[in-house]
């Protein structure tokens, strides 16, 4: 496997942070008051840095794939969406991986579920795996 990607990534998030160094600091100091010391500091980190990690990790279920990215039925946005309820992600997490509103992500899921007739989100990925819009693989 080419480590390269990892690497590139790596480097785009450490960018990202260096770049976002005057935002993190006044978010950290507006949680924790101009005159905290590191102790408080420390505290707010433990909180931050998790729930960063966890958004940085690639979804669990690496292996889903849209067939038809993009046709009548299925838009890209729609596909994305489709691959991610797939993963088990909820529509706060998926709309926070497509920078797309909470809203945007119930009104595609809830196309998507009409468009299929699944009354459910497994259903859903259930319907979109008999129609060929995932694949294992």
């Amino acid at each position: 496997m080419d480590p390269q990607p990892d690497q590139r990534r790596i480097d785009a998030l450490i960018e990202t942070l260096v770049e976002h160094h005057d935002e993190l600091r006044a978010t950290i100091l507006a949680r924790v008051g101009a005159d905290a010391g590191p102790d408080d500091v420390a505290v707010v980190l433990e909180v931050l840095v998790p729930a960063v990690v966890r958004a940085l990790r690639p979804a669990p279920v690496r292996h889903l794939r849209p067939v038809r990215p993009v046709d009548a039925e299925l838009s890209q946005p729609g596909a994305d969406i489709l691959r991610m309820v797939a993963e088990g992600r909820t529509n706060v997490e998926i709309a926070a991986a497509l920078y797309l509103s909470r809203q945007a992500v119930n009104y595609h899921v809830g196309r998507l579920m009409r468009s299929l007739g699944a009354a459910n989100r497994t259903a859903l990925v259930s319907r979109a795996y008999q129609e060929g819009l995932l694949l294992t693989g």
